[in-house]
């Protein structure tokens, strides 16, 4: 069975903070400031497939992406990117990055490891729209508390 487009640009954006994390990484020994820059751009670019993903993700299925545990760890690693990527912008503290980068690699991976297709059906509990807000807001929620903590 051919992988989804949506699932593709995970993967896409995985890859990516993987690569940006491992740059951080090497910075916090190193401390060459390109390394800084090169782990910056990765993430950037991560963050734009996720977000496509995301979007595609919501046009397949007729509803808002938050059904499973692989687009609520998706929708928090992206949060979590979102977040790093607001501190990082306004603070230019690099050692924050290279705390961060590693929590959303390990939200990307356990997303990873779980079952990836998209319900068509809500079971009858999630048919309100409640699901976006309540969902949502705690996806959103956790992705920011992993960036606090």
């Amino acid at each position: 069975m051919p992988t989804s487009l949506d699932v593709q640009l995970f993967w896409v954006a995985f890859w990516c903070y993987l690569a940006g994390w491992l740059s951080f990484s090497f910075w916090l020994g190193l401390k060459k400031p390109i390394l800084t820059k090169l782990g910056t751009a990765l993430f950037v670019l991560g963050f734009i497939p996720q977000t496509v993903a995301f979007v595609v993700r919501w046009m397949q299925t007729g509803h808002f992406p938050m059904s499973n545990m692989y687009e609520y760890l998706a929708v928090m690693s992206w949060m979590a990117v979102f977040s790093l990527g607001i501190i990082t912008w306004r603070y230019r503290q690099w050692v924050v990055s290279a705390l961060i980068s590693p929590v959303v690699v390990m939200l990307m991976v356990a997303a990873s490891l779980l079952p990836k297709e998209p319900s068509q059906q809500l079971m009858p509990a999630l048919q309100s729209y409640w699901l976006i807000i309540h969902v949502s807001l705690a996806s959103i929620g956790a992705g920011a508390f992993a960036v606090a903590a």
